[in-house]
């Protein structure tokens, strides 16, 4: 990064820099007044488990302008760029610097991902008939992780969606095995589905995604839970369909719902917004990645409480043609 980046604990002990920071104390906190800013931005985004911005942020050392405090593993990072920078990017300073760091992350996970598919394709032919759909699931997946590792280049062209019918069943059952595999083998999964259900208007690497981020979550949730259950439900709505903001009608409503802890009432008015998030080390981007997905689609996002407890989202979308 061409500009100061620190990485501190939740004790404001500097843990690492750029190149580019300054030498400063290493018990930063320790060096500042009671009263400077910094405190106050380190408390909230320890306690909101989100990014603070500050239009002015004056360091020792470092150049006065505005500065970033956003979680990290294990702690914080702090990003300060002077003024000159504010002024060369305008309003777009911070998502200028992230698209440019978004593009660096994608060049260096995209080269481990091909060599993935590689060994995956090679165990398809030395796999028994039992085995066989697992790395077909590998191959798949890999090659939509590319797809969206792509879209994070801020120099690639990335095509608008193509939409077309899908059964929404075989979409969900694809989400539900990959989440048994990667991550929710010991969940007890219920699957209450409508056999008449006409097909949606999708574009399905898309709507895979959204119901497998919906899925992790739901999984994540369910931690402490003795007996974790996790209730897949489609349905026509009939008689209560709902409408997008330019009128279309989605009668086509897809649940994924947990018996977990349920969503903190604090978080609920905000929840689909960027970096917001109630997991430790979570970075606040899947349910607002969630959200613009199905915003795409023409559909809405919706979060409510079953009557036993949990957390449960909804996803309303068109029926094709």
């Amino acid at each position: 990064m061409p500009y100061p980046a620190l990485l501190l604990d939740a004790h404001g002990t500097i843990r690492a820099s750029n190149s580019i920071a300054p030498s400063l104390p290493r018990q930063l906190l320790d060096a500042l007044e009671d009263d400077h800013p910094l405190r106050a931005a380190l408390r909230r985004v320890l306690e909101e488990e989100r990014t603070t911005r500050f239009a002015e942020l004056r360091l020792p050392g470092l150049p006065p302008g505005e500065a970033f405090v956003t979680p990290a593993p294990d702690g914080l990072a702090l990003l300060s760029l002077p003024a000159s920078a504010s002024t060369m990017l305008g309003g777009e300073t911070f998502t200028e610097l992230s698209a440019q760091m978004a593009a660096m992350l994608a060049h260096e996970i995209r080269n481990p991902l091909l060599s993935i598919r590689g060994a995956a394709q090679l165990l398809a032919g030395n796999v028994g008939a039992e085995d066989a759909p697992l790395t077909s699931l590998i191959i798949h997946d890999v090659a939509r992780i590319d797809q969206l590792i792509a879209t994070l280049d801020p120099l690639s062209v990335t095509p608008p969606k193509a939409m077309q019918p899908l059964n929404i069943h075989e979409v969900l059952e694809h989400a539900r095995l990959a989440a048994v595999a990667a991550f929710g083998p010991h969940i007890h999964y219920q699957q209450q589905y409508d056999p008449s259900l006409p097909p949606v208007q999708a574009h399905r690497d898309a709507l895979v995604q959204a119901v497998t981020n919906l899925i992790k979550n739901a999984v994540e949730a369910l931690e402490m839970v003795e007996e974790p259950r996790i209730t897949l439900t489609t349905r026509y709505t009939l008689g209560e369909t709902r409408r997008n903001a330019h009128g279309l009608p989605l009668p086509i409503a897809i649940s994924i719902a947990d018996n977990g802890r349920g969503v903190p009432p604090r978080l609920e008015e905000r929840l689909f917004a960027p970096f917001v998030t109630t997991k430790v080390h979570g970075k606040g981007l899947g349910l607002s990645i969630v959200a613009r997905m199905i915003e795409e689609h023409g559909g809405l996002i919706v979060h409510d409480r079953p009557s036993e407890g949990g957390a449960r989202f909804t996803l309303y979308l068109p029926a094709a043609a």
